[in-house]
């Protein structure tokens, strides 16, 4: 979760309001790399059980701060992920993740080492899939009960959860909706290859959620405007739900969606787990 960016704007009545810039992948703002790598020196919550490594993601989590390090328009913890990362503890930097996990963040892409572009229109960073095993099998909560989720709750309630919570609406829609989500990254797909994707082509997906978005793409029905007076964004916030299923369509490009959708799943059962059987 705090590797994502996005974009949105916030809102969706006719009184527009500030926006968030839009991105491609990851917060703009470069993360500074000088000489080696600064490995993440954890303050040790004491009392927890669980192994080192699970003290150590306590530790971040609870680190996490109402600053934001980033000047874009900030909505956390209501926004995205872009505003979820900018309120990150200062020792959580790329170098940082990338020593504790052993393996870099990316394969490929227009990032270099240590600093994320936000800004290519032509390309975005293909995960690497050891890292983001690495993500789904050590760094996700093992369960509910574990010390570390015990230890992190109250954070996780007060600035994770409203972002992880449509992290998994639209994750459980893209799952039960496999067909729609198809079409969206083909025709995402199609555009960037011939590198013609158009400025604000994310705004399509504010509307994901409203239950007719996809019978409606099926018909080649794109009109915003009857979203307006039929559901809008199906009350889950569509400035969120665009750069979410972006993300999304992105991990299914680069083959690590399955391993991001088992460390969302762990996330969601140790952190909210009546979510999982909600309606």
């Amino acid at each position: 979760m705090v590797l994502f960016a996005f974009s949105a704007c916030k809102g969706g009545g006719a009184e527009p309001k500030p926006v968030e810039r839009a991105v491609i992948e990851v917060p703009s703002q470069p993360v500074a790399s000088v000489g080696a790598p600064k490995v993440i020196e954890p303050k040790k919550t004491p009392g927890l059980a669980d192994s080192d490594l699970a003290r150590d993601v306590a530790d971040i989590l609870n680190g996490f701060s109402k600053a934001s390090q980033c000047q874009d328009f900030d909505y956390f913890p209501e926004g995205g992920y872009q505003n979820f990362w900018c309120h990150r503890p200062t020792q959580l930097t790329v170098e940082a993740i990338e020593a504790r996990a052993g393996a870099p963040i990316f394969l490929s892409g227009p990032h270099a080492r240590g600093t994320f572009n936000s800004r290519s229109k032509t390309e975005f960073g293909h995960y690497n899939p050891a890292f983001v095993h690495w993500l789904a099998e050590d760094v996700a909560p093992r369960g509910k009960d574990s010390a570390s989720v015990q230890a992190t709750q109250a954070m996780y309630d007060a600035m994770m959860k409203p972002l992880a919570t449509i992290f998994h609406l639209t994750s459980k829609k893209v799952r039960a909706e496999p067909t729609c989500f198809a079409r969206e990254k083909d025709g995402y797909q199609k555009l960037l290859v011939k590198k013609k994707l158009p400025e604000g082509y994310y705004e399509r997906w504010f509307f994901f959620m409203n239950s007719e978005f996809c019978p409606r793409m099926a018909k080649g029905q794109t009109s915003d405007q009857y979203y307006y007076q039929h559901g809008m964004d199906g009350g889950v916030d569509g400035n969120v739900v665009k750069t979410v299923l972006g993300f999304f369509i992105r991990r299914s490009l680069d083959g690590t969606l399955p391993e991001f959708e088992r460390a969302l799943d762990k996330l969601i059962a140790a952190y909210q787990p009546d979510l999982l059987t909600a309606p």
